[in-house]
């Protein structure tokens, strides 16, 4: 009897110290990046705030946004506030290859912050990224200098 007392009192004893909001605190639950989908809507070469759909896109650090050009003609997705770049992310660097349409174009966000983009090709076309800590965090919190377009079916 007296065994499973001391089993009982040891074991609560183990509880409580594993279970202290000191560590609770520290226990890191992994996050998983989100694939997030975005258009050049059709039309854009003559839209503003409504030539990226959804706009703003929200997401959390480590996400990948992947925007595919709906429109039938090229396009590009820079980033900085039209008409100057800022090198953040650019599917088309010198126009070269162009988003074609189908085509896509994927950047994942490293780093919180609102990423404003527009179509360097048609400068009204702009859009914004928000992007909050809640996602997946890499050390050092670098941001990638480019992205991955792929060629689309039309």
């Amino acid at each position: 009897m007296n065994t499973r007392i001391g089993v009982t009192l040891r074991l609560t004893v183990i509880l409580a110290v594993i279970l202290t909001p000191a560590t609770i605190s520290t226990i890191t639950v992994p996050a998983y990046a989100a694939e997030i989908a975005a258009d050049v809507t059709p039309g854009s070469s003559t839209k503003t705030t409504d030539a990226f759909s959804p706009n703003p896109i929200e997401a959390n650090v480590g996400d990948t946004v992947t925007w595919t050009n709906r429109d039938s003609v090229p396009h590009t997705v820079t980033s900085g506030i039209s008409p100057q770049p800022d090198g953040r992310f650019d599917s088309s660097p010198n126009f070269n290859p162009l988003l074609a349409p189908g085509a896509t174009f994927s950047h994942t966000f490293t780093e919180a912050g609102e990423y404003p983009y527009f179509c360097a090709l048609h400068p009204s076309a702009v859009g914004t990224v928000i992007v909050t800590a809640g996602g997946n965090q890499t050390a050092g919190g670098n941001q990638t200098a480019g992205g991955n377009q792929t060629a689309g079916g039309g």
